[in-house]
């Protein structure tokens, strides 16, 4: 799902009430600070409680309430760098290591709940990890260029074929996937987003390049590109939403009328206004 990109999967009907209500001419002058904290971090990910999940440049991992207070902290010590998160179960989140080529699983409270060695599954190399709406896992290995969905006990239950049949980029290594039940997307910064069906069957690309974060909705799917706020439907052409005045934005995240993004050494949260 996963590496430097940002993803919600829930509250659908309140966001699209915040897509007519707020964001249709909306502006940069229509957003009001509420919060924000100054830290040098990794990433960032917000589950569907409105908590938000912050990995240190040190690989701390903390959990902050929607008020930017601090709730807990990795209480398990694990050595490896952290190159993603996936908090869209907020009761069992997976915290992906691709240097070792393992998921940690974690509690609520951070608390440590289990391990899954990639490597015994037969994954060679995996780029990006995430979970399935159904509590498996996607996992897409550069070993022979599938993405791949498992059940915890490490059985493979679909794959895509090799994905050099979709895309013919050199240097494909994708960063970040999502799964919201109806809809799979993998992303690469380079080549574009992929859309899949929740059976691993190819359905589109669509050609968005230099995105630093995605966030899938039911119909459609929002990124970022430079300081631009888009929504490309799965049907229709793109659309530009917002422009923010916010430079070198790394994340973000869309809920109900709360916009947090992930800046350079700093994390905002914004508020829309009628």
């Amino acid at each position: 799902m996963l590496k430097q990109f940002t993803v919600l999967k829930y509250l659908l009907p309140v966001i699209a009430f915040f897509f007519g209500k707020y964001l249709h001419a909306a502006d940069s002058t229509a957003l009001r600070p509420l919060h924000e904290m100054r830290m040098q971090y990794k990433s960032m990910q917000v589950d569907k409680m409105g908590n938000l999940y912050v990995v240190s440049a040190g690989n701390q991992l903390f959990k902050y309430a929607s008020t930017f207070e601090k709730q807990s902290t990795l209480n398990y010590a694990f050595s490896g760098s952290i190159d993603a998160i996936d908090v869209s179960n907020p009761l069992e989140i997976y915290v992906f290591y691709k240097e070792l080529n393992q998921v940690l699983l974690l509690d609520n409270n951070l608390a440590y709940r289990g391990k899954i060695n990639l490597t015994d599954w037969g994954i060679r190399q995996a780029a990006c990890i995430a979970r399935s709406y159904d509590n498996g896992i996607w996992v897409f290995d550069l070993g022979d260029f599938q993405l791949k969905k498992f059940d915890k006990k490490g059985i493979l239950i679909q794959s895509s074929g090799n994905f050099r049949q979709f895309n013919q980029a050199a240097n494909f290594a994708p960063i970040a996937c999502i799964d919201d039940g109806n809809t799979v997307l993998l992303a690469d910064s380079i080549s574009g987003v992929f859309q899949f069906d929740v059976f691993g069957n190819f359905v589109k690309k669509y050609q968005v390049s230099g995105v630093c974060a995605v966030q899938l909705l039911k119909e459609s799917f929002l990124y970022i590109k430079d300081n631009e706020l888009f929504e490309q439907a799965f049907l229709t052409p793109k659309k530009s939403i917002l422009q923010f005045k916010e430079d070198k934005i790394r994340f973000f995240t869309l809920q109900n009328t709360t916009i947090i993004l992930g800046l350079p050494a700093q994390i905002k949260c914004f508020k829309y206004s009628n």
